[in-house]
């Protein structure tokens, strides 16, 4: 009832100014034209003629490129939805976009320059944006994933993203996570340990604690903030760590406050909504900070509603950084809604009818925290009355665990709610076909099974792989605001390699299309008259390192003197950029970093190498593992017997006894050449690094810097380890 009071609000203020709209002289120069274009829409409208009233609109825009008066504006923005809505009927989805951003800009203008108030229709139109441009991206599954980002939060997993439901008993080859619900102040964790017992049955699996606030109102808060519950709060919280050993725990305490039926239902209740907001806020670094003593293994999932009451937002109850480990949100499809399926219609707010996106529900909260905190979807639902609505949530549900983790790479642990409530159903356990669905769609998500399995891979965009693989499950994500089925078509190197119009829409390109060099991948999608085609460059080394090589990096141009090594390093996986766009040539190289990277061109786990060879080299450092194997094997030394000096750079004459060292471990004969004779600095050259200084002379891999000096000291810039590390590679490893 509440959306439908909302949608006839915004829609009766636009219609009183439409009528109000076409009262207004036009004057000036152009009067007389815009009476006539003005006749010729309203003609067009009236008869049904699109196509004319498209025309019409396009005249009057061109007379009115910019919105210098309220006046002016009122000539052209309330014609502007009329078109946009054609366009979108059409399938011409991106001139539809167009209508709507110069109408939203109008709204914005007349804003600022009139006393009128558009809030609502700005922010009805800002969603309709939001779903028009969506741009089609390409996704693979990697070992590797470039986009999964890692924040080192409590038991948060680096890649691979882990799957649960509630009141569902486990499933070995399906889930590995429970979501168990207690009341506050009414029930402890611990009354359901034979419940987390029987759900959980891997002992690295995931325990979602859901502490709900029974009546969600601001007076229970309270009373949490009063301390006089810390005492039942310090118990829940030790025996939620009691069990941290056995599963990873993360306690989501509040669940949905940006939806809590008592918040004030009014834009003029400032102060009332603000002293609710800062009250949970309380309540929740409150119980933090007791879980800080008390349960240092368990994470605090700070989780709202996807879609926040109209007066307020997630952020606003937002406990901070400093007490939140992972953000969760609810999100949930209703298959029984009954939706406008008209666009420009309120159902994009809400993502539903024509416009129906689940996924685009959780983009705004993964926006606000995912640059910092992993994210999990805490509860997620797809409800049904009847056979029809069935097939629709089927659907709902078939597309999210597609999809979920693959746009949004944050994410790391999703849960269903497995139950029914309110006459809906969401259970999939008393249903054998909608559990059926349910087991189609996590199967069918390569990272989450790959997680049930022990693996920890990740979806990763096509432009940012950078892996040694056999083959490469390629998908898409194409997402258009209508019923019309989407196409996808593959071309490798010119040739078709795929159609398809479900979604995903993978396609593996297998070992034997992977041949050593350059590739192009062309992705030509289809919706209505609305096509984009998305083209990709892609290398292939010799030893199967598949990469986007040189062509995203922005800060190497095609003159720079290492150009080609740094291709060939790229492209063969043996040195990366600092990013996906940067490759940063002329930094120096670090002791540790040169580790790295010897390490890795030998193929060692450094997780095998495990003990402290220095103390200033951290067990938690990524180079721990790698300086620890070069030590073991006579490869490198500290600098004195307890330090390493990881962060120092590597100057010329270490890089050479570093290489002659992983030459003579791994027994690669190094070539003598035909130098001869010894550099001018010879004298400079430390006596630990003489030898291999011109072991390397002569096999090609140095040589003087001018005037036959040899420079040992000198740093080596990533540029120069380039280079080097290509002759290295092409003459003695590939």
């Amino acid at each position: 009832m509440q959306k439908t009071k909302r949608t006839r609000r915004i829609w009766a203020i636009l219609l009183t100014i439409c009528m109000l709209t076409a009262l207004l002289p036009a004057t000036g120069a152009s009067a007389a034209n815009y009476w006539t274009l003005n006749d010729m829409f309203q003609a067009a409208k009236d008869s049904g003629d699109d196509q004319g009233v498209l025309e019409a609109v396009d005249q009057i825009m061109a007379m009115y490129p910019n919105y210098p008066s309220a006046e002016d504006c009122n000539y052209i923005v309330w014609k502007l939805p009329t078109a946009a809505a054609i366009c979108e009927e059409q399938g011409n989805f991106d001139k539809a976009a167009t209508y709507y951003q110069k109408y939203l800009d109008g709204l914005r203008f007349l804003e600022s320059t009139t006393s009128d108030d558009y809030t609502d229709a700005v922010k009805l139109t800002e969603k309709i944006l939001e779903h028009l441009t969506v741009a089609p991206q390409v996704y693979v599954e990697a070992s590797n994933p470039a986009d999964v980002p890692y924040y080192g939060m409590v038991n948060e997993p680096v890649a691979g993203t882990y799957n649960g439901a509630c009141n569902y008993v486990a499933d070995g080859t399906l889930t590995n996570a429970y979501l168990l619900y207690a009341h506050f102040f009414t029930e402890n964790f611990s009354d359901f340990d034979w419940m987390i017992k029987e759900n959980l049955t891997a002992n690295n699996g995931y325990l979602e604690a859901a502490w709900n606030v029974p009546d969600e109102t601001k007076a229970e808060l309270d009373q949490i903030n009063s301390g006089a519950w810390d005492s039942y709060i310090i118990s829940n919280l030790q025996y939620l760590n009691s069990i941290s050993g056995t599963y990873h725990v993360l306690l989501r305490f509040g669940a949905e406050v940006n939806v809590w039926a008592s918040l004030p239902q009014s834009a003029s209740a400032v102060a009332e909504m603000a002293a609710y907001q800062q009250s949970f806020i309380s309540a929740f670094r409150r119980i933090a900070t007791l879980a800080d003593t008390h349960a240092p293994n368990v994470a605090m999932v700070y989780s709202p509603n996807d879609v926040s009451n109209w007066y307020t937002s997630p952020e606003d109850f937002y406990p901070g950084d400093e007490y939140v480990d992972w953000v969760g949100m609810s999100t949930y499809y209703d298959g029984n809604a009954v939706t406008e399926n008209k666009y420009g219609s309120m159902d994009a707010y809400y993502s539903s009818g024509l416009y129906e996106n689940q996924l685009m529900r959780i983009e705004a909260i993964v926006e606000s925290f995912g640059d910092r905190k992993p994210i999990m979807i805490s509860e997620c639902g797809f409800s049904f009355t009847d056979a029809a609505s069935k097939e629709r949530s089927s659907e709902a549900m078939r597309k999210f665990y597609a999809y979920v983790n693959m746009i949004y790479p944050q994410v790391k642990a999703v849960f269903h709610f497995n139950t029914n409530i309110d006459g809906k159903q969401y259970s999939f356990s008393g249903d054998a076909a909608f559990l059926e669905s349910y087991k189609n769609a996590v199967a069918a998500n390569g990272v989450m099974t790959a997680t049930l399995n022990g693996q920890q891979k990740g979806y990763t965009r096509f432009e940012t792989l950078r892996e040694k693989t056999d083959s490469l499950k390629v998908y898409t994500y194409a997402y258009f605001p209508t019923k019309t089925p989407v196409t996808v078509s593959y071309q490798l190197d010119g040739a078709a390699l795929a159609t398809t119009s479900t979604a995903p829409y993978g396609v593996t390109i297998d070992k034997a299309k992977l041949t050593v060099g350059k590739h192009t991948l062309q992705v030509n999608i289809q919706c209505a008259a609305t096509q984009k085609v998305l083209n990709y460059t892609f290398y292939v080394g010799s030893n199967g390192f598949v990469s986007s090589g040189i062509s995203t990096m922005t800060d190497i141009p095609a003159g720079n003197w290492a150009y080609s090594a740094i291709e060939y390093c790229l492209q063969e996986g043996i040195l990366m950029g600092r990013s996906n766009t940067v490759f940063d040539p002329n930094t120096p190289v670090t002791r540790a970093e040169l580790v790295m990277l010897l390490g890795q061109l030998a193929g060692i786990n450094p997780d095998d190498y495990g003990q402290r060879e220095f103390q200033d080299v951290p067990f938690s450092a990524e180079y721990a593992g790698y300086v620890a194997w070069a030590k073991n094997n006579k490869i490198v030394a500290g600098v004195s017997e307890t330090e390493f000096a990881p962060n120092a750079n590597i100057t010329r004459e270490q890089f050479c006894t570093f290489i002659t060292r992983y030459c003579d471990r791994y027994n690669i004969t190094l070539g003598t050449g035909s130098n001869s004779g010894l550099f001018a600095d010879d004298s400079s050259i430390g006596d630990y690094a003489y030898m291999s200084v011109y072991r390397c002379r002569n096999a090609g891999l140095v040589s003087g810097k001018g005037n036959n000096n040899f420079d040992p000291l000198a740093n080596i810039t990533r540029a120069e380890l380039a280079s080097l590390l290509k002759i290295f590679h092409q003459g003695y490893i590939a």
